[in-house]
């Protein structure tokens, strides 16, 4: 399993921000995550750059009844929705208190989760996906709670309720340059 930015998305990425750079993992472990961020800080290092936004974007669908659930598909998920969202969130937590308050927005830094709606009710084969995704909500509701007294804001953002708040024309834009 590995973490791949499309090659568009990545080349205009760059384009617009001049110093973007994946860093593929080999898995959503602990270890390998953070390992992730030593790398990070080693391409971004201080006082050259302040890490002050990172997005957890990530999920392992499991589109099953219940009954066809297996432990193998309930460990996987968790791990990828749960778990992770936990070690990538100490990374960015911790590069964020390391960062001296913006001028302008207030903050330290910004960490966002991606969710979907399945992350605030579950439907009938998503008992094991939407069980991962009501955790990653959970912990963003608990990290905003925790940190944002030391200035570092933290949210979860559902692409459902973005798109509704969209004209149709700009939401079947945005789906399809995420699908590309």
């Amino acid at each position: 399993m590995h973490l791949k930015i499309p090659q568009r998305l990545q080349v205009q990425t760059f384009l617009q921000l001049k110093q973007a750079k994946p860093f593929p993992i080999p898995s959503y472990s602990h270890d390998d995550i953070t390992s992730a961020w030593s790398s990070i800080h080693k391409a971004f290092p201080k006082p050259d750059y302040a890490i002050r936004a990172a997005v957890f974007n990530i999920g392992h669908g499991v589109w099953k009844p219940f009954l066809d659930i297996t432990p193998q598909d309930v460990q996987d998920t968790l791990q990828t929705g749960v778990a992770a969202a936990f070690s990538f969130s100490r990374g960015a937590i911790l590069s964020f208190k390391e960062n001296e308050i913006e001028e302008g927005n207030g903050k330290k830094g910004t960490l966002i989760f991606t969710g979907a709606t399945s992350a605030t009710r579950g439907n009938v084969v998503t008992s094991a996906f939407s069980a991962s995704k009501f955790g990653a909500r959970a912990l963003s509701q608990s990290l905003a709670k925790e940190f944002g007294k030391e200035n570092i804001h933290v949210a979860h953002v559902s692409f459902l309720c973005l798109f509704q708040l969209m004209s149709l024309e700009d939401s079947a834009n945005i789906i399809s340059y995420i699908l590309w």
